[in-house]
């Protein structure tokens, strides 16, 4: 009797501790949809509501701290630059704690950057993301981009 007891205790842990990793996978990609719906219609109050106040960022942007308040500064810049810019999501997954998201980022070259006046170009290149949430908050986030596509589709440099 004691062993079936311990093996049903067990088989229950097991199976609510998967079910309780679900849910928070789950809410963690709910979050980054909502993240990235929020960043395309300008919303970037979310940072507020999504990131930790220590966050920090690993992909590197010049002249941008790697910081929640480096990311408001970033997003609020291009979102001028790009004003219609859009993350499309391709695929999403999630394991414990972290998001991967392949995506699709498009957007009309509208505003100066890098020294280049708006010239109403588009781009459409793909990216991906690793999002690290804790408690519902991110974290932290790595991410790559292609940009060389980006910069070769508006002309900001030339492929010989």
């Amino acid at each position: 009797m004691l062993k079936k007891t311990i093996l049903v205790s067990f088989t229950f842990l097991s199976v609510s501790s998967i079910a309780d990793m679900t849910s928070t996978e789950e809410q963690n990609k709910k979050l980054t949809k909502e993240f990235y719906a929020e960043v395309d219609n300008k919303n970037y109050d979310v940072i507020d509501r999504l990131f930790i106040d220590n966050y920090v960022e690993h992909e590197v942007v010049p002249g941008v701290p790697p910081t929640k308040e480096g990311m408001k500064l970033f997003f609020a810049n291009t979102g001028k630059v790009f004003p219609d810019r859009k993350h499309n999501i391709k695929f999403m997954m999630a394991d414990g704690d972290k998001v991967a998201v392949y995506l699709n980022v498009t957007g009309t070259h509208k505003g100066e950057i890098i020294g280049k006046p708006g010239s109403g170009k588009t781009f459409s290149i793909s990216a991906v993301d690793i999002l690290h949430f804790k408690d519902g908050k991110l974290v932290e986030h790595w991410g790559s981009g292609d940009y060389l596509t980006m910069y070769t589709q508006l002309d900001f440099i030339k492929m010989k």
